[in-house]
């Protein structure tokens, strides 16, 4: 049986981090979707943690050469089955209720294609460093994000708690890698141009800040440019 979601977590080299996320995803209050995990080459114990997390619903792609962020990415959209499709990042902690809530309020919106949730950011500790929970509407319209995004380089949506229609990542097409760390701003603004956007208000998510030395981190003149 299809799921309703496909939940993609591409990683690489985080082990520890990932067990904790898959076990938060499978303590989900929505339990209908399926996991899939995309290795972007990692060295270390990736494999044998995905199978220590027995789960059915987990289907396990290890990539033979290291491919990138935003091709790993493309690779487990490629791969999703589900109705809806969210993009869950290795080192950050889910809050159980994060598909509930995402779902129910694209059902809701039937014109809507994504929706992302306010979230709590911490250090490697996990203590909070800080709370995003009221920049946005529950519902904007699509040309007022696009708006926003074009007013400032600054990205205040957060891609590890977005939730898309199937539909509008096949409208929208893939993420750019040529854009480089600006290639998913890229894609929310794509998806903006399909219809409004959706917002929990309440923090969902635990998200592990960036630390000197990550691939997220690392500053390149074409980012920059990517955004204008």
């Amino acid at each position: 049986m299809t799921p309703q979601v496909s939940v993609c977590v591409p990683t690489r080299d985080r082990a520890e981090s990932l067990r904790r996320t898959l076990h938060a995803i499978l303590g989900q209050t929505f339990q209908d979707f399926e996991i899939i995990v995309g290795d972007d080459a990692s060295t270390d114990g990736t494999t044998e943690v995905v199978r220590e997390v027995s789960d059915s619903r987990i289907r396990y792609h290890r990539h033979a050469n290291n491919l990138g962020i935003y091709p790993n990415w493309n690779s487990l959209v490629g791969q999703a089955r589900g109705r809806f499709i969210c993009i869950y990042h290795d080192h950050d902690t889910y809050l159980p209720t994060i598909l509930e809530r995402s779902i129910a309020l694209l059902q809701r919106h039937p014109a809507m294609s994504f929706v992302h949730t306010a979230i709590v950011l911490t250090d490697k500790s996990g203590a909070p460093l800080d709370v995003f929970a009221n920049e946005f509407q529950e519902v904007t319209p699509g040309p007022a994000l696009r708006e926003r995004f074009a007013e400032t380089t600054r990205n205040t949506l957060c891609a590890a708690s977005t939730m898309v229609r199937r539909e509008a990542y096949a409208a929208a097409g893939p993420f750019e890698p040529a854009y480089g760390l600006a290639a998913d701003r890229r894609m929310w603004f794509q998806l903006a141009g399909l219809g409004s956007v959706g917002y929990v208000r309440e923090p969902q998510a635990l998200i592990l800040g960036r630390s000197r030395g990550d691939p997220t981190e690392r500053f390149r003149l074409a980012d920059l440019l990517g955004n204008y």
